[in-house]
């Protein structure tokens, strides 16, 4: 019996391990943070698309909405046009509604249509 009174009690220690190193996962926090993350409803109701707030947002795919709930669209000939009003339910831009947008500085944009002209 008295040769397990010198056995050492206590959690496996490996070689090259070092305890300190290792984290533990916080699971609570982690639901936490992502309850305080909101739903975003005006982008739900708009297909996915939301709207920015900074400049630098302002880049790849595009569309620009009125105040009245339309679209600003490209036509053949290189103009603009301002497209038909939608419900809530359909506020999706449809592909000539859409632009891409090349940051040229910090504060100018270059858009380009989906019809080749700029």
């Amino acid at each position: 019996m008295s040769a397990y009174k010198q056995v050492k009690i206590g959690k496996l220690k490996l070689k090259g391990s070092d305890s300190s190193s290792q984290k533990k996962k916080h699971k609570k926090r982690k639901r936490e943070i992502e309850a305080e993350q909101s739903v975003d409803v005006d982008c739900l109701r708009h297909g996915g698309w939301w709207k920015t707030l900074h400049f630098h947002e302002v880049t790849g795919i595009v569309a620009f909405q009125t105040c009245f709930g339309s679209y600003i669209e490209a036509q053949n000939t290189g103009k603009f046009t301002v497209g038909d009003l939608r419900e809530d339910g359909e506020n999706s831009p449809a592909p000539v509604e859409t632009f891409t947008a090349v940051p040229l500085s910090d504060t100018k944009i270059a858009i380009k249509s989906g019809y080749g002209k700029t």
